[in-house]
């Protein structure tokens, strides 16, 4: 298995975010005063120089309507999980 680095996923996460941001007609402005995070912050996410925690990056999938399967389909490499749509239930 290929070892997929920190770099490589704060990037890839970065550009799905800015892009969704971009069609959401949302200034990063705009996004950070939604998300209660500063401008600063928001700018080193999207340019991939910053994680994103992952409180954050639920409250972004919801205001932006992205889904999970958009944030990570790139780093799954498992045909058969990527395809797999059940969804484990725990009671």
């Amino acid at each position: 298995m290929n070892s997929i680095s920190k770099s490589d996923i704060d990037k890839n996460f970065g550009k799905i975010l800015r892009d969704f941001r971009i069609k959401n007609k949302l200034t990063q402005e705009q996004l950070s005063e939604k998300l209660g995070i500063s401008l600063k912050y928001i700018s080193r996410i999207e340019n991939g120089n910053n994680g994103v925690k992952t409180q954050t990056l639920i409250n972004y999938m919801n205001i932006l309507g992205v889904t999970p399967n958009t944030i990570y389909a790139p780093f799954i490499t498992d045909k058969e999980a990527g395809t797999n749509r059940k969804a484990l239930r725990l009671a």
